[in-house]
């Protein structure tokens, strides 16, 4: 991108920076559950249209009046940004959104969340970035983590094969979606950026609500399922994307990436208090196996590149 979102020039972890870290993975962890809340009732393109609209107005209007960003899209980003809302905003949430309707929230957020994986796994092919042994490793351990979850209750009941297809799409809809945007210079901020691609993802939703759905039946939805809609528009969508921009600007790349880790685990947890989910063997392994895929390609390669000058400058 053409802004440099980090700022900081120092290793020092500052006491505010510790507070959005723990912000993020409450909040962002706990979204799997609330989004599982509000399906429960409310049809799945009604409840992403409200939604995405709540919160591409909103981080617009935070980039617009509070960041003094232009509005308009610059010529030359339009169609990456359509291209990346395709895939990071409609792709993702379609595809998940779907999923949680066959799947457990804390079986789905493990899914989910090997998008890193994924990611890394594309680059090398289209951003033509190296593969290291560790990346690969990290890309083995997290599939092993989704298999040690499925295997053996692939059976139609509520863990059902097409609700971890589903999720897997979306994980892979997010790490298409994520190197669609490294493969663009790009003249938008970030925050500009995101509410864009949020309001580009908006359009496949409201069709479909248009199409098949009938978004008047939300009159009859309870408070905790309108809560649960809500929560994903206002905390996740964008009080998320708020705190993790400052983070970004407050903590070391190390720091930031390693909060990631903590996201499945808080979703899995808040899963067990919130909707009362079980959470047994196979999620504290695959989850052990997904985080620790997670750390080999986020942390590692930072950490040795962080080791490496400081054996330099010695």
């Amino acid at each position: 991108m053409s802004r440099n979102t980090s700022d900081h020039n120092t290793e020092a972890m500052p006491l505010f920076g510790l507070v959005l870290v723990a912000v993020l993975v409450l909040l962002w962890g706990s979204n799997f559950p609330a989004m599982k809340l509000g399906l429960s009732e409310i049809a799945p393109f009604t409840f992403r249209t409200i939604s995405n609209a709540i919160a591409a107005i909103g981080l617009l209007c935070i980039g617009v009046l509070i960041m003094r960003e232009p509005f308009a899209i610059p010529r030359q980003d339009f169609w990456p940004v359509v291209a990346a809302g395709i895939l990071n905003i409609a792709g993702w949430q379609l595809f998940l959104t779907f999923g949680l309707l066959e799947i457990d929230a804390a079986k789905a957020v493990i899914i989910a969340y090997t998008m890193p994986l994924w990611a890394a796994f594309l680059a090398r092919f289209f951003l033509k970035e190296k593969l290291s042994v560790v990346r690969l490793l990290g890309i083995v351990f997290g599939i092993s983590g989704v298999l040690v979850l499925n295997i053996g209750k692939l059976d139609g009941s509520m863990l059902s094969v097409r609700g971890v297809l589903l999720v897997l799409a979306a994980a892979l809809c997010w790490a298409g979606g994520t190197v669609a945007i490294k493969m663009h210079r790009w003249r938008l901020s970030t925050i500009m950026l995101t509410a864009w691609q949020v309001a580009v993802g908006t359009v496949p939703m409201i069709i479909g609500m248009a199409v098949m759905e009938d978004p008047t039946d939300i009159r009859t939805a309870s408070l905790p399922a309108i809560g649960g809609m809500l929560y994903t528009a206002i905390i996740a969508m964008v009080i998320c994307h708020w705190t993790w921009y400052s983070l970004l600007r407050l903590v070391p790349a190390a720091v930031a990436a390693a909060s990631t880790l903590a996201i499945p685990i808080s979703g899995v947890y808040m899963s067990a208090l919130v909707l009362g989910e079980q959470v047994g063997w196979r999620e504290v392994s695959a989850l052990t196996l997904v985080i620790t895929g997670l750390f080999f390609v986020l942390v590692w390669p930072v950490l040795r590149e962080r080791l490496s000058r400081l054996r330099i400058e010695q």
